[in-house]
């Protein structure tokens, strides 16, 4: 194995970890934030249980992930690395909440619109008019498929996970296409005690911070988890 390389949002990226001090995008130069805090920002946590994994079998750890993304956001950041990655490689993704979603806005970005998000007119838009349970099943699938297809296509060592239980929930606005990508996509989904990895963390009790982040000993256990339930690695 080469690198362990991580996609995905906050979850992944470690937000609320004990060693995130600084938010992202800071602009200061390396000189000022070493004068005020002695030390390097972080561009992402170590203390997330991928990066723990990475640590625990000894190969180089890369992380893609951007608090807040949304599933398309995390889909295009892969895709834009996919040519980066070798065979020897292996991808973590943990997809997030399907009810976050992308527009291509008038300043010629992409903007991620989330219910806990700074409104914006996209995003009043979206939640008053589009927004649905059926709508973001199908387009969380979709994306998820379309990327699952190409990391097959490229036989490129994969683990998926997902915040989300609705991704898989066939109780309501589940028709048959929608059950058929969840059905295509069920086996390459990997769950903790079939709970995605923030219930997981509230169910046994771990510590979660007041932005909803599971802490450091949930990623502790979660890292323990995989290990232990899954002979990938």
């Amino acid at each position: 194995m080469n690198k362990l390389i991580a996609f995905g949002d906050s979850f992944t990226w470690g937000t609320d970890l004990s060693d995130e001090f600084i938010l992202l995008n800071n602009t200061e130069s390396d000189a000022v934030l070493m004068k005020r805090y002695g030390k390097l920002p972080n561009k992402f946590s170590k203390l997330s249980w991928i990066s723990l994994l990475a640590n625990d079998i000894g190969i180089e750890y890369k992380c893609y992930a951007e608090p807040g993304s949304s599933n398309q956001s995390i889909a295009r950041k892969l895709l834009d690395n996919i040519n980066h990655i070798s065979g020897d490689d292996i991808v973590v993704i943990n997809w997030t909440w399907i009810n976050r979603w992308d527009f291509y806005n008038s300043e010629n970005k992409w903007e991620t619109v989330r219910p806990s998000g700074n409104k914006t007119e996209n995003s009043e838009i979206y939640f008053k008019y589009i927004q649905s349970e059926l709508w973001d099943k199908w387009e969380s699938l979709k994306t998820i498929s379309t990327v699952l297809c190409v990391l097959k296509s490229k036989n490129i060592n994969f683990l998926m996970t997902c915040i989300d239980p609705l991704i898989i929930d066939k109780r309501w606005h589940s028709p048959q296409y929608i059950q058929i990508l969840q059905d295509n996509l069920s086996d390459y989904l990997m769950w903790f005690d079939d709970m995605g990895f923030y219930e997981w963390s509230k169910v046994n009790k771990f510590s979660v911070s007041e932005g909803g982040h599971p802490l450091d000993d949930a990623h502790i256990e979660a890292f323990k988890y995989v290990k232990e339930n899954y002979d990938f690695f």
